[in-house]
């Protein structure tokens, strides 16, 4: 079996460090900051006090501190909005500019390279940082190298040739998985909307963080109306924020798309009283649910 690669240029690192890291990162994060650690990765977010999303971010650990690797064109932003938080708690926050972020594709990756099974698995080889994806595994595995020159000793170790970025956007939206400001709207999307809580990237045992009471408050006492979805048809996608009609009446909106897939925000009520097909753009759609939405019934009673 030959192995995918996919750089991902549109990812970069930041690493925080500091004695004050953990308790710092664990009052402001979505999942549980203790579940880190040099053989275990995490999927979280930051909100707003709010209860929006910010930013989402994957976080790995070593024994000096964690590599944070989110969207490169937000890493700024991020970094300010965690300066604005530390105040005075011992953290440095340090960007890694020479870091590359590579997927290696599919569930056949992670036994390929040596990982466990099961999502956020990690380990070190030589300077890299290997992890299954920790929002779902099929996925594959991604790979944080220190520079360039590393990421290509990495594919010519393990006989991985490189794919396009379409290769890892397909099999992303063909799975159902959203990504960063790409498909949670900032300061608009609560993250159930987008799935995060099947996806790994939320405690509800942890304790308070910001934006956690609206968090807590749509898993346990809200019926949200809106979902990411899953749309297809037959040509290229429209651009994200193209709204989604059902005749006259505006039924969702467009996110991300590689060629004829996509994922779309969608009013589930009105989609199911819509009595006309449901277009974008002029193209028509066909919408289908996730496999991580709740049962009808378990969203009933939620």
């Amino acid at each position: 079996m030959t192995l995918q690669a996919v750089v991902l240029p549109d990812r970069a690192v930041l690493r925080i460090e500091g004695e004050d890291r953990a308790e710092f990162l664990q009052g402001l994060i979505t999942n549980d900051i203790a579940l880190a650690s040099p053989v275990q990765a995490i999927f979280a977010a930051l909100l707003s006090a709010q209860g929006k999303f910010q930013f989402d971010f994957f976080i790995s650990a070593d024994e000096g501190g964690y590599l944070m690797e989110t969207e490169k064109a937000r890493l700024p932003a991020l970094q300010r909005m965690l300066t604005l938080y530390k105040l005075r708690s011992r953290v440095t926050l340090q960007p890694q500019p020479q870091a590359m972020v590579m997927a290696i594709l599919g569930r056949e990756a992670a036994p390929a390279l040596g990982l466990p099974g099961g999502e956020g698995a990690a380990q070190r080889e030589g300077g890299a940082v290997l992890y299954t994806d920790p929002r779902h595994a099929p996925l594959g595995v991604r790979v944080i190298a220190p520079d360039e020159a590393a990421a290509h000793r990495f594919m010519e170790a393990h006989g991985a040739t490189q794919a396009p970025l379409e290769a890892y956007e397909t099999l992303r939206i063909r799975e159902g998985i959203p990504e960063g400001s790409r498909d949670a709207a900032i300061d608009r999307t609560i993250l159930l909307e987008n799935g995060y809580d099947a996806l790994h990237g939320i405690s509800f045992s942890k304790g308070c963080y910001v934006g956690q009471e609206i968090t807590a408050r749509s898993k346990h006492r809200a019926t949200l109306r809106k979902r990411l979805c899953g749309v297809s048809a037959d040509g290229d996608l429209p651009p994200a924020g193209t709204p989604l009609m059902a005749g006259s009446r505006e039924v969702g909106e467009m996110r991300s798309s590689c060629h004829g897939q996509g994922l779309a925000l969608v009013r589930l009520d009105m989609l199911r009283l819509a009595e006309e097909p449901v277009t974008a753009g002029g193209l028509a759609l066909k919408v289908a649910p996730l496999w991580w939405h709740p049962a009808e019934n378990e969203e009933a009673s939620a």
